[in-house]
């Protein structure tokens, strides 16, 4: 059964999924973007099914963390009425500048 809770993206989660996705227009193609999109789209449909299903971040427990490819993670929070994206995490960028 899906959740009936809302999805809530932070300003920093707009701004870094948009950072990825410039990327991907630049350096690649626009079939990667609507790839990057599509799999954002199912992690969510996915956290919704589970709110679980994904780790919990070693730095604090009630933040998870979604691997949406091999170099893009997206952290976000389960809250009683909704999901919190945080941030959407190019592993070749400072872990320290991460910032939840």
């Amino acid at each position: 059964m899906v959740s009936k809770r809302t999805v809530k993206w932070s300003k920093k989660a707009e701004i870094t999924f948009n950072e990825n996705l410039i990327y991907l227009k630049e350096n690649w193609t626009v079939n990667e973007m609507r790839i990057l999109t599509q799999k954002v789209d199912q992690v969510i449909v996915e956290i919704k099914k589970n709110t679980s299903m994904y780790e919990p971040w070693e730095h604090d427990k009630k933040i998870r963390k979604a691997f949406i490819n091999k170099h893009i993670t997206m952290y976000y929070e389960i809250f009683t009425d909704s999901i919190y994206i945080h941030v959407f995490w190019n592993k070749h960028q400072n872990p320290e500048n991460l910032g939840i």
